[in-house]
């Protein structure tokens, strides 16, 4: 997102909002990706405040193709990647890299700015899917949907 605004405002010095990183999925499998909360401002070194450009579907699909490319490149660099993976990967429709921007939260938003915070600070498991099964001695934890590849419930 820095390199975007960067970009954007013509500025090398501007610093947008925070990030926060999530690593399961609904399944409680390992599913690493990213979680940004973006200000619509930004911060230079000395404190001033200057607005964000308004997002459309091209700024949003730059920001996709910059991430990947550098989540790559980091990968590549650590030896943790091929670059032949990395082409097959960038041919795919769906590359496992996305960016949605959703509707701008207002300060005054509390039951907003709420659900967010509980989306993005939930627990990789939630009591409220699991259950013990006393035929079989063991804890069943439902998704929330059923996962076909799996064809099953997740037993913990």
């Amino acid at each position: 997102m820095t390199v975007f605004v960067h970009e954007a405002l013509d500025m090398d010095d501007v610093f947008p909002g925070g990030v926060l990183v999530q690593t399961f999925g609904g399944m409680a499998s390992w599913n690493p990706h990213v979680h940004c909360l973006v200000t619509d401002v930004c911060w230079d070194r000395d404190g001033n405040i200057h607005s964000m450009p308004d997002l459309d579907s091209a700024d949003i699909h730059g920001i996709e193709r910059v991430f990947a490319g550098l989540v790559f490149k980091m990968l590549l660099d650590e030896d943790m990647i091929s670059e032949k993976l990395v082409e097959n990967m960038n041919s795919w429709k769906h590359s496992g890299f996305s960016v949605h921007c959703g509707k701008p939260i207002k300060a005054c938003d509390a039951d907003g700015r709420k659900t967010l915070s509980e989306y993005i600070s939930r627990a990789p498991f939630s009591l409220e899917r699991m259950s013990f099964n006393q035929y079989s001695k063991s804890v069943v934890y439902k998704g929330e949907h059923f996962h076909l590849t799996l064809a099953r419930n997740f037993d913990v």
